[in-house]
């Protein structure tokens, strides 16, 4: 760090205490903006109501392993940790049935993240640079989108963050001088079934709570990726012998595959989808996702938005410690920006999000081109704090005008859903499951009311000897009410004006009552199981006869 830029780290001076609690300004900024929407209320799109409706379910089932679509069909696109945090906060806010909960749990752990940030970057470059990344982490488009919505992106967000903040602090002292032996191996702790520093711990248990919180084996390239190419550029046989570590590896298979050895223990099928996912996106059966190689290169703007543009100052800065200083943080920060994206594209499948988790290094290197700027100008020179307050403030009050007037393209069939549960409270609903949009049916079950709704793998399912009532309301599209008098007598109550991005009248979202004819043949479905392939419309069935 050259004397200049020393002058401007100016959380230098106090006590520790003093400069720890300055540490936490980003995390208190990051968790007020991300509650700007929360009194708003919005509607739910369909993909943030899959983690609220699945929480929900399992809160009300009391089956704590097995996320579920309903009372029948099971949810195991990814693993439940999401879910359990959510209940938590359910518990605290004795309610599951109002969406700024899951909000809210999503507000909390993005303003996590973001203190992680602050505290990696500190421990690398000081704390005025921990301040600085803090703050553009906070403010980076793709964590305020997903640090306000409901969905459970922010969580694995927040567990590679921590498996990655245990390998800085294990990696790197507190000084800028870094030497190329490894800073906590004393004590010849390199052997195979030797100890290890508890941060080589931590590190190994984190990176294995990754594979708990979003589909399998995606948490952990977010962390082995990084990790995986640092210490090989870097290349130096202690520190590579410290990370191969048999209890190590132990610790991170027991807490990252407890869970999906538990499922498929009890759900026939489970791996099956996994499978598909992971292996289907990587060789392009997945076809939704399906993106050329060169996609995450213009992504990478869009996640890392709008700090991308301070990144070529950032590479200026630091070309030189990344070229030359094989275990300088400026070669971490590089590997670590580069070499996720860059692996993620040799995968067929591509989204987005999937960058969520490399966000940290560009907002750090973000943070050093902005103090490599400013320390071009007097008056920035004169006043850091000042003007970093004016510059963030200003992203703040921008973020809070977008925040508090967006609305999702699925708004006006909440309204509708609203409506439909203030005028008939009792039900009781049927609501079909396989609507066009696969996540619709989250949806409209989080807008019902949860003892009078049951959801229908299909309109089949109408013939359910489970369905003791004689009338009932169904929900699905209007263009499917031909289908629905082969069960009954139908008649049209209440219509969405617009249901997502569907076009045409046939793909509203209608509420119809539905009066069984006296001699329907009915089925038996106590016993009846839904596969997770199934659950989730990759294979057919099943139909009741």
């Amino acid at each position: 760090m050259s004397a200049n830029a020393r002058s401007h780290d100016f959380f230098a001076k106090g006590n520790g205490r003093n400069a720890w609690l300055t540490l936490m300004i980003p995390a208190i900024f990051a968790l007020a903006l991300y509650c700007v929407p929360l009194p708003q209320d919005h509607v739910l799109s369909i993909h943030e109501s899959v983690l609220p409706q699945t929480a929900r379910t399992m809160s009300h089932n009391g089956d704590w392993l097995i996320p579920r679509r309903d009372a029948i069909a099971p949810w195991l696109e990814n693993p439940p940790l999401p879910q359990w945090v959510t209940i938590a906060l359910c518990t605290l806010a004795d309610t599951c049935s109002q969406a700024w909960v899951a909000r809210l749990a999503t507000g909390i752990t993005g303003a996590l993240v973001v203190l992680l940030v602050t505290l990696m970057a500190a421990r690398l470059f000081g704390n005025a640079v921990g301040l600085l990344s803090g703050l553009t982490m906070a403010t980076s488009y793709e964590v305020v989108r997903y640090a306000t919505l409901a969905e459970d992106e922010i969580f694995l967000a927040l567990t590679s963050a921590t498996a990655m903040t245990c390998f800085v602090f294990a990696e790197f002292g507190m000084s800028k001088t870094y030497s190329s032996e490894p800073i906590l191996n004393r004590g010849g702790a390199s052997r195979v079934w030797g100890s290890r520093p508890w941060l080589i711990v931590a590190f190994f248990a984190t990176a294995g709570l990754t594979n708990l919180t979003k589909g399998m084996g995606f948490g952990p390239m977010m962390v082995l990726i990084p990790v995986f190419c640092f210490v090989l550029l870097s290349w130096n046989r202690a520190r590579f012998r410290r990370y191969l570590w048999a209890f190590g590896v132990l610790i991170f298979l027991l807490i990252g595959l407890w869970w999906p050895v538990a499922v498929i223990l009890k759900i026939p099928g489970a791996l099956e989808v996994w499978v598909y996912d992971l292996f289907g996106r990587a060789s392009g059966d997945y076809a939704l996702m399906s993106k050329p190689f060169w996609y995450y290169g213009i992504a990478l703007a869009q996640v890392t938005a709008p700090w991308i543009l301070l990144a070529p100052l950032a590479f200026v800065a630091t070309w030189r410690e990344a070229f030359y200083n094989r275990h300088s943080p400026e070669r971490f920060l590089w590997v670590w920006a580069l070499s996720v994206p860059l692996v993620l594209s040799f995968f067929s499948g591509k989204h987005h999000h999937y960058l969520l988790h490399c966000v940290a290094p560009w907002s750090i290197l973000a943070a050093l081109g902005l103090r490599h700027l400013g320390c071009r100008f007097a008056v920035i020179t004169r006043s850091p704090k000042a003007a970093t307050a004016v510059l963030f403030g200003f992203l703040a009050v921008i973020y809070g005008v977008l925040l508090s007037t967006h609305k999702t393209v699925h708004h006006e069939d909440g309204v509708f859903l609203r409506k439909v549960a203030k005028t008939f409270p009792s039900g009781p609903f049927l609501v079909d499951q396989s609507v066009t949009d696969l996540h619709k049916g989250f949806q409209v079950q989080f807008y019902l009311p949860d003892r009078h709704t049951r959801g229908l793998h299909n309109l089949s399912f109408l013939r359910s000897s489970e369905i003791t009532q004689d009338r009932v309301y169904v929900i699905t599209e209007h263009g499917r009410r031909g289908e629905l008098t082969h069960f009954g007598d139908t008649r049209l109550l209440l219509q969405s004006e617009k249901t997502g991005r569907q076009e045409g009248p046939d793909t509203l979202l209608t509420l119809f009552e539905l009066t069984y004819h006296q001699d329907l043949e009915r089925v038996a479905t106590a016993k009846l199981r839904i596969t997770p392939m199934q659950a989730m419309y990759r294979s057919p069935g099943p139909v009741l006869e």
